[in-house]
């Protein structure tokens, strides 16, 4: 095997990490992302191009602020991606001034019923609620909050995983409105995006969503390495150290690798959900360019 790649699950990523180090294999991460990987538990043998939970919102609570955002309650499903999240969006925020007026994390693949946990943040009186929530629970949670009369009072803020394209038909009208901070955005109105989404739906006859987009990129860092070093895979650290160099403009923006902990530096989109042609799609409001990874702890030993 010359080089490692997928991993959905962060609890995956990090058990891979002492396998990868001790057979001296380059791991380009498509997808997990708790922050360790990029952070404490960081390796020159693996690399992420998917994104940190850190990395995702670390700009998201200025922004917020800078609209008139101020007071935000935080709830999510109570395990280790949802409260990542939460934290990392909370430094931002109250570095930037904003105030959270409490949090809650319901319990995971058992709750049903979200009003009691809505109940709790409408008393809080929030600006915004910032919410993290994945799959059914997605679902469920949007069309509650939507029920439950808070839209127009509390706005439903959030990032990756509460309004995928996946589960936005079945979260219909009830998925419009919210403000999003996410590494890609399919509607993007750049030629490399529009180049990308003409191949995908044009195969899969359906719109290229996140997930398939750092497939993509997990594939082309690993390409591209290869390329420079004309097909040779030898020597594996040879290989690790042409990831680490890889750069190109591809469908979320410009792509490149932070020596410091092999994490991907890329734009963070700040987006809305507006209803268009009778479906939910992205809005894009702002672009913070080339965001570093912000993850801590990390002590790149070569």
């Amino acid at each position: 095997v010359d080089v490692l790649t997928g991993i959905v699950g962060s609890d995956v990523a990090l058990a891979v990490r002492p396998f990868a180090e001790a057979n001296r294999v380059p791991v380009v991460i498509a997808n997990a992302g708790a922050n360790a990987l990029t952070g404490e538990n960081c390796s020159p043998w693996m690399f992420r191009v998917s994104f940190s939970h850190a990395q995702l919102v670390s700009n998201f609570g200025a922004w917020l602020v800078k609209r008139g955002i101020r007071r935000v309650y935080a709830l999510g499903a109570d395990f280790v991606s949802p409260r990542e999240m939460v934290e990392a969006f909370r430094k931002g925020f109250v570095a930037a001034g904003g105030t959270m007026v409490g949090e809650a994390f319901a319990p995971y693949g058992t709750t049903k019923d979200y009003g009691p946990y809505l109940s709790q943040a409408r008393a809080a009186n929030p600006d915004a609620i910032f919410a993290v929530f994945y799959g059914a629970e997605a679902i469920l949670f949007v069309k509650q909050y939507q029920s439950f009369g808070m839209r127009d009072k509390h706005r439903l803020v959030t990032t990756m995983g509460l309004t995928p394209q996946m589960l936005r038909k079945a979260q219909g009208d009830a998925a419009a409105g919210i403000l999003e901070s996410l590494n890609y955005v399919p509607e993007l109105d750049t030629p490399a995006n529009k180049a990308f989404q003409a191949v995908y739906q044009k195969k899969y006859s359906a719109l290229g969503a996140e997930f398939a987009v750092m497939g993509y990129d997990a594939m082309r860092f690993i390409l591209e390495a290869l390329k420079s070093l004309n097909g040779r895979t030898d020597d594996k650290a040879a290989i690790a150290a042409a990831i680490r160099k890889v750069s190109y403009e591809g469908p979320r923006g410009p792509m490149s690798i932070d020596p410091k902990n092999n994490a991907l530096t890329q734009n963070i989109y700040m987006t809305e959900t507006v209803s268009q042609g009778g479906q939910v799609v992205f809005r894009v409001l702002d672009t913070v360019p080339r965001v570093a990874d912000p993850s801590e702890g990390c002590r790149m030993a070569r």
